[in-house]
């Protein structure tokens, strides 16, 4: 299997049902993630598909 998808959030469902992965292997790789929550930053985006800008929703 490719390691660059091994865990990919849009699979991890199936790989965890065929057993290609297990949930001990999931819980090691996400508990190794660094944290980065202080590294986040807010941007406006207009939508004019939606008919908003995404600050209306706020």
């Amino acid at each position: 299997m490719n390691e660059d998808k091994k865990f990919d959030v849009r699979l991890i469902k199936r790989h965890l049902e065929s057993g290609r992965i297990t949930e001990d292997e999931l819980k090691k790789t996400l508990d190794a993630l660094p944290d980065c929550a202080d590294k986040f930053e807010t941007v406006s985006t207009r939508q004019p598909i939606a008919g908003k800008d995404s600050q209306d929703e706020q």
